[in-house]
C-alpha cells in the first residue's frame, strides 16, 4: 500500500495575501489550488492514497463557495482514496466541522473525513482533537497525529 502525506496545507484566499477574489478566487488562493494540483499528480503518479494530515483549509468560517468548489474538484482528481484528517483549522467543536463540503463517494472518487482515531493493522490516524494516549494508537507501525490546540485547560 502506498501512502502519500501532507500536513497543514491551509489551502484559503486569504485577501490579506492574496488580494482581491475575483470570481471568488484571489493570487493566494489560485497557488493553492496549483499547488494541490500538483500534490494530486504526484500522488497519482505513485498510485497511493493521499491522508491530509490535518488543516486542509486556514478556517472552519465561510469560505468563497467557487473556491471551495474548486478544492472538491482538484480532490477529486485523485485516483485512489483521500482521507482529510480533522486539524484545529478545520473545525469549531467537536462535532462541527468544516470539511463535509470536500467530501465524495462514487466509482471514481473517494474523499472522507477521518473525525475519530482510526486504525487499522498499519496505519493509526489520530485528529487533533482525540487522545493521543487512546489504546488504539498502541501497537500500530505508523502514526499520523495532527497536534493542535483544542482544550487550552
Amino acid at each position: 500500500m502506498n501512502l502519500a502525506v501532507i500536513f497543514d496545507p491551509h489551502f484559503w484566499p486569504h485577501r490579506r495575501h492574496g488580494g482581491p477574489l475575483v470570481k471568488g478566487i484571489n493570487r493566494r488562493g489560485a497557488l493553492c489550488l496549483d499547488v494541490g494540483r500538483r500534490v494530486v499528480d504526484t500522488v497519482n503518479s505513485k498510485s497511493a492514497s493521499l491522508i491530509v494530515a490535518g488543516d486542509l483549509v486556514d478556517s472552519a468560517g465561510p469560505v468563497s463557495p467557487q473556491f471551495a468548489h474548486a478544492l472538491r474538484e482538484t480532490l477529486s482528481l485523485c485516483q485512489r482514496p483521500v482521507t482529510l484528517m480533522l486539524g484545529n483549522h478545520d473545525m469549531t467543536a467537536d462535532g462541527d466541522h468544516s470539511l463535509g463540503i470536500y467530501t465524495q463517494h462514487d466509482d471514481w472518487t473517494d474523499v472522507q473525513v477521518c473525525d475519530d482515531i482510526n486504525v487499522d493493522k498499519r496505519v493509526c490516524l489520530v485528529p487533533f482533537h482525540r487522545d493521543i494516549r487512546d489504546a488504539r494508537v498502541r501497537d500500530v507501525p505508523l502514526v499520523i497525529a495532527h497536534f493542535g490546540i483544542y482544550d487550552d485547560s
